[in-house]
């Protein structure tokens, strides 16, 4: 068992995107993702499956990634799914905590790890020999005799009794310091802050794009589910469909109101979104949530708002090679017709009164 490692940066992906793109990807296996809708639009993702002999997903649901796979797995929900996380949230104790299936498989679905297991039983050779159990239960036993001989929440030398306490408890958890967290080191020294830089010229996009992870459809990923689609955003109380948000006097001088249909545009691309007047944020930044734009994903999700991962530039943080979250400018031009942004809140009345100078904005 070891702790958990950092998940790979933008910069790591954008390699595998080049190699992809210069033919020396044979196989590409692809788990608990879906890069083509996740991944900016401009870093060519999905342009670079074409180069690849082999894609093989595996999903719980049809995805944009999965339409462009020659082979779909049918995976596991994570409530039929057996697995354990090794926990390190800088406490000095070893925390393994267990998963266990909550309901048994409803459809003809399979779990990746047995299917990758029965691969490699299949291939024989180096690959059976590196990955030699037989589904994924019988490797996590296996992982877990290691704990056996420290001292912990659960004492046992049997290993199915152990295995039985470790479900019943939920985990195991280190009696003993295992390990020091880091400590932070003082310095004197002045910190180096690189200055922020931008993808497209200010004379042509002047607003800052603010891209925001919802509660409800998080990076998208929730979008197949009704109740999460109608769930309201807690600070517009919008729903269903995607929207700009954008300052009350930005929008007076570009000529737009509450509820216009909006073009936003940046050297990547373009979308629509609806327009939403919120004078709480900046003149200069406009703020899209993510979630919506899927062209796959069920009925719920499929043809419903836009998808800013299309229009942000795939610029890289110097000093971490993360995505520049925010490093992207658009500009904003009104399209001459309304929809109307789903919302339990109506803004209609503060509108008036603010036209009449009753209250500030």
């Amino acid at each position: 068992l070891r702790p958990p490692a950092s998940p790979s940066p933008l910069q790591e992906v954008q390699a595998l995107v080049e190699r992809m793109q210069a033919g020396e990807v044979d196989a590409l296996f692809v788990l608990g993702a879906n890069p083509v809708y996740e991944l900016p639009a401009a870093l060519g993702f999905a342009e670079a499956l074409k180069n690849v002999s082999l894609v093989a997903t595996f999903a719980t649901l049809p995805t944009e990634t999965t339409a462009l796979s020659d082979i779909v797995l049918p995976a596991h929900t994570y409530l039929e799914t057996w697995g354990y996380q090794l926990l390190q949230p800088g406490a000095a104790q070893l925390v393994v905590s267990a998963q266990q299936p909550v309901v048994r498989p409803q459809l003809d679905s399979r779990d990746p790890a047995d299917v990758l297991l029965a691969l490699a039983d299949k291939l024989g050779g180096k690959a059976a020999k590196r990955l030699p159990w037989p589904n994924l239960v019988t490797f996590i036993q296996t992982r877990l005799t290691s704990l056996q001989l420290l001292e912990g929440n659960i004492a046992s030398t049997d290993t199915a009794t152990f295995w039985a306490s470790w479900l019943q408890h939920g985990g195991w958890w280190s009696q003993e310091t295992l390990w020091q967290p880091s400590q932070p080191v003082a310095t004197s020294e002045a910190l180096t802050v690189s200055p922020p830089q931008f993808e497209g010229d200010e004379s042509g996009y002047p607003f800052h794009l603010l891209p925001v992870s919802t509660i409800n459809l998080a990076d998208g990923r929730h979008a197949a589910l009704p109740w999460l689609q109608e769930t309201p955003d807690p600070m517009t109380t919008a729903s269903w469909d995607t929207w700009v948000e954008l300052n009350p006097e930005t929008a007076r001088k570009l000529g737009i109101q509450a509820n216009d249909v909006v073009k936003v545009s940046s050297p990547a691309g373009e979308i629509e979104a609806i327009a939403y007047l919120y004078p709480g944020i900046r003149p200069d930044v406009v703020a899209m949530p993510l979630g919506q734009g899927h062209t796959e994903l069920g009925r719920w999700a499929a043809g419903r708002g836009a998808n800013p991962w299309a229009i942000l530039s795939p610029r890289l943080s110097d000093e971490t090679g993360e995505l520049a979250w925010a490093a992207t400018r658009v500009n904003l031009v009104p399209t001459g017709r309304k929809r109307v942004l789903p919302a339990l809140e109506s803004n209609i009345g503060v509108d008036r009164a603010r036209q009449k100078g009753e209250v500030p904005g």
